[in-house]
C-alpha cells in the first residue's frame, strides 16, 4: 500500500479515538492494508523510476503541512497515528535510499523475522493495484476531511 493510504488510515484512527489505544491500533493498521489488494512497483521497474513513489511522498509531504497549519485540537493524535501507521515501511524507505539510490550493500535488518512477516503478508500486490489505491485513497481523503475539517 502507498504511504499517503497508512499514513490517512492511521491519522483517521488516532483522531477519531483520540486515547493511547489508538496508536497500536493503528501501527496494525499498516498489516491489513498491506494484506488487501494495492499497488507492487513491480521487478521490471525499480522504485527510482517509478512516478508513483515521487506523488506518494508529495502527498505525505502535504497532508502533514495542512495538518500542522490547520492546528487541529486533535493534530497531535493524528499526526502520532499517522506515523505508526506508516513506520513499518520507514525500513523500506532505507533500503531504497540506502541500497537501490547510493548502491550500498543490504541492510541486516532486512532479514528479521519482523520484515520477513512484513513481506510475505502482502500476497496481493500488482501494477494493476494503483486502481485500489485511487479508490482507497480518495475514500480515506474524504473520510478525513468529513471528521477533522
Amino acid at each position: 500500500m502507498t504511504g499517503i493510504n497508512h499514513i490517512l488510515t492511521g491519522g483517521i484512527i488516532a483522531g477519531a479515538m483520540a486515547h493511547p489505544v489508538a496508536i497500536p491500533l493503528a501501527f496494525a493498521s499498516h498489516f491489513v492494508l498491506d494484506a488487501l489488494p494495492h499497488y507492487a512497483y513491480g521487478d521490471d521497474n525499480p522504485r527510482s523510476g517509478d512516478p508513483v513513489w515521487k506523488v506518494d511522498s508529495l502527498l505525505i509531504l502535504t497532508f502533514f503541512y495542512i495538518l500542522l497549519s490547520l492546528g487541529l485540537a486533535s493534530g497531535a493524535w493524528i499526526a502520532a497515528g499517522a506515523v505508526a501507521a506508516f513506520s513499518p515501511d520507514i525500513i523500506l524507505v532505507y533500503r531504497f535510499f540506502g541500497q537501490e539510490r547510493l548502491g550500498r550493500v543490504k541492510p541486516r535488518a532486512l532479514s528479521s523475522s519482523f520484515n520477513e512477516f512484513h513481506k510475505n503478508i502482502q500476497h496481493h500486490e500488482t501494477r494493476t493495484g494503483i486502481v485500489d489505491e485511487i479508490i482507497f485513497f480518495v475514500a480515506s481523503l474524504w473520510l478525513f476531511d468529513r471528521l477533522f475539517l
